[in-house]
């Protein structure tokens, strides 16, 4: 067999077409299992998001059809059509470069920008990350986690302790560390975040005292408290650790909590208002709910 016959250098490229209210919890799913490489293809229905992505071939076809059960799981949940999975045998693709022109630049506020390390830095703004895209979370694009920013610029304080827990690409770590932060903690149960957080904290010249740690709960010192808290992980997992959370904040200290979906408002309600918590900001998305807690 030649070398040509052996390698083809062609790429299965999937194309999806998802309501756009579902671009965070598809792409985070695609990001997990498949390919963190994802190109979004505009369309004419604004309301429509293409996603975009490749695989080697031949392709993993176990990888294929747990994704059509994800596609059809979420559509029952949200009272949808199936979205269709489109398929085209491509060759000699520079993804890598396509995928570079689809991560932009995106503004969370006048004073913060996220960018990757290949775009150009924009002096106009006060505070500036940048952030290797290895995640579909993470990279202020989703509203999770660009509205976990905006709250901590409103809330956070020079000289205090701050807890990223469920760190991801460690963004909201790298904030507190502009915002003047005295420690941060940040931890996540995946070590590819972990690695990401590492890099990340290099690329943005961290030098404040911080630990990044692989693990849960347990991996946070009984006796430690810290004056911001922030939680962008999901629901099941805000309610299971929500005491431990607080146990762990200072008197007065704030706790952010995102990740939530918008139809399980009033099961995260139910669960801040038995823990007698004061919301004292709230941040409704098209797909995501932000709380900002006081302690």
């Amino acid at each position: 067999m030649s070398k040509d016959d052996s390698d083809t250098g062609s790429y299965l490229e999937i194309l999806i077409y998802i309501p756009e209210t579902l671009t965070d919890p598809i792409c985070n799913y695609i990001a997990e299992n498949i390919t963190s490489s994802i190109i979004f293809e505009e369309t004419e229905n604004s309301e429509i998001t293409g996603l975009k992505f490749c695989m080697k071939e031949p392709a993993d076809e176990n990888q294929l059809n747990a994704l059509r059960l994800y596609l059809t799981q979420i559509a029952e949940i949200n009272s949808i059509s199936i979205p269709e999975i489109h398929e085209m045998t491509v060759k000699s693709v520079d993804w890598e470069e396509d995928y570079r022109k689809s991560v932009k630049p995106v503004e969370i506020s006048p004073e913060l920008l996220i960018r990757p390390p290949w775009a150009e830095s924009e002096t106009r703004y006060k505070y500036e990350i940048v952030v290797e895209p290895k995640m579909a979370f993470g990279t202020g694009h989703d509203e999770s986690t660009a509205n976990c920013l905006k709250l901590m610029q409103k809330y956070f304080v020079s000289g205090q302790r701050f807890l990223d827990f469920g760190c991801g690409s460690g963004i909201l770590s790298i904030l507190a560390d502009k915002l003047g932060a005295a420690y941060i903690k940040a931890i996540d149960i995946d070590q590819g975040a972990i690695d990401c957080c590492f890099e990340n904290f290099e690329l943005n010249s961290v030098t404040v005292r911080h630990d990044i740690i692989a693990g849960s709960i347990g991996a946070i010192n009984q006796e430690e408290k810290f004056a911001m808290i922030c939680a962008n992980i999901a629901t099941k997992p805000i309610l299971q650790f929500l005491k431990p959370l607080i146990e762990h904040t200072v008197d007065n200290g704030y706790l952010i909590l995102s990740g939530i979906f918008v139809n399980e408002l009033e099961e995260i309600e139910t669960a801040l208002k038995q823990a007698k918590l004061e919301t004292v900001d709230f941040i409704q998305g098209k797909m995501w709910l932000t709380y900002c807690i006081r302690k």
